[in-house]
C-alpha cells in the first residue's frame, strides 16, 4: 500500500511540474497590468517591449471601424537570448493570429512558442461607436532555464488608438 501511495504521489507531482514548464513556454494571459513577475523583477536588465501597427493606428490618423491592422510586438534588451514571450490585451475589437507563433484567448494574445522575440498578429477595429481602444501589453526576455535567474521581464505598457475622424 505504501508503494502505491508513493508511486501515485510521484506521478502526480511529475505531471504537475511538467505541466507548469510546458504551459509557461506556450504563453500565459492575465499579466498585462502586473507584468511577467513570475520571471523576476520587472526590467531588471532594462528590457523593452514595443508594439506597432501597419498602418500606424497610434498616430493622429487613428483606426477606421471594421478595418484590420497588422500588430507587431518585439522585445529588446541586454539579455543575450532569442527566447521571449508576451501578453497583449485589447479593450475593444478582435485579435486574430497571423502565424503559429501566437495564440488568441478572448481579448488577449500571447506567444505560442517562446523561441522568438518578435510576433505578428492581426487586430480588427470594432464596427461600433467606440472612439478609443486601449492596448495593454508586457513581455519577457528569458534564458530558458525555467528559473527567475537571468530572465528580464518588461514593465507593462499601454497604448491608445483613436477612431479616425
Amino acid at each position: 500500500m505504501k508503494k502505491v501511495i508513493t508511486t501515485s504521489f510521484i506521478l502526480i507531482f511529475s505531471f504537475l511540474f511538467v505541466n507548469i514548464l510546458i504551459s509557461s513556454s506556450k504563453g500565459k494571459t492575465g499579466y498585462t497590468k502586473k507584468g511577467c513577475i513570475c520571471h523576476g523583477k520587472l526590467s531588471a536588465g532594462n528590457s523593452t517591449i514595443q508594439l506597432k501597427s501597419t498602418p500606424n493606428i497610434f498616430d493622429k490618423k487613428g483606426f477606421n471601424p471594421d478595418s484590420t491592422y497588422q500588430i507587431i510586438i518585439s522585445l529588446k534588451g541586454e539579455t543575450k537570448t532569442k527566447n521571449g514571450g508576451f501578453n497583449l490585451k485589447v479593450s475593444h475589437g478582435k485579435l486574430t493570429k497571423d502565424s503559429r507563433f501566437t495564440k488568441i484567448m478572448g481579448q488577449e494574445a500571447t506567444h505560442a512558442n517562446n523561441r522568438k522575440t518578435e510576433w505578428v498578429l492581426n487586430w480588427t477595429a470594432p464596427n461600433t461607436s467606440v472612439d478609443t481602444v486601449t492596448f495593454f501589453y508586457t513581455g519577457c526576455l528569458a534564458n530558458g532555464n525555467y528559473k527567475k535567474s537571468g530572465d528580464d521581464p518588461t514593465v507593462p505598457q499601454t497604448l491608445i488608438a483613436h477612431k479616425a475622424k
